[in-house]
């Protein structure tokens, strides 16, 4: 990925192996939102990733594990 001045990100050479993921839609669609995502927010347990002002691509959010 690289960092654009404030917010602004971009993911370089996305790619998947469409082996390892048993729900391949939820694959596809994780690397398409990479993909086009060009800004993203942060908060305190979770990352955003948005398409200039429209609705959000993704929310990924920190799951403490046991």
């Amino acid at each position: 990925f690289e960092l654009k001045g404030m917010n602004r990100i971009s993911f370089l050479r996305v790619i998947g192996t469409q082996m390892a993921c048993p729900a391949l839609d939820i694959e596809n669609g994780f690397l398409k939102a990479l993909g086009t995502a060009d800004n993203f927010n942060v908060s305190d347990t979770s990352l955003v990733l948005n398409r200039a002002r429209m609705a959000p691509l993704a929310r990924l959010r920190a799951v403490k594990s046991e």
